[in-house]
């Protein structure tokens, strides 16, 4: 018999609000949820949310503090990615532009 090697557990990562990084923590979130096999019933909606709020440091902390205060904290995993995408992706026109000219060539 063949003994099983032993796992690394795996941690998820942390998101400071970094601008333009949010697309990346989201997609690194979702393969960690993958993993720890989160199907995303409304149960799951809201454990994914607490996981996720409590993966936030610096001013995405602060930011999420700002709602919390305010009352205004998502429960729901959905919610929370579309505000943090509204909050923390930054559209560059300029790179929005030049990717749709070279698209037509």
């Amino acid at each position: 018999m063949t003994a099983v090697p032993k796992l690394k557990s795996i941690e998820p990562p942390t998101f400071h609000g970094v601008v333009n990084t949010i697309d990346n923590w989201l997609f690194s979130l979702e393969l960690y949820f993958a993993a720890i096999k989160l199907d995303f019933s409304a149960a799951d909606e809201e454990q994914a949310c607490a996981i996720s709020c409590a993966l936030l440091c610096d001013q995405a902390l602060l930011w999420y503090k700002r709602l919390h205060r305010n009352s205004n904290a998502p429960t729901h995993y959905t919610t929370l990615k579309a505000l943090l995408l509204t909050e923390f992706a930054q559209v560059d026109e300029n790179r929005v532009a030049r990717d749709t000219l070279y698209t037509l060539k």
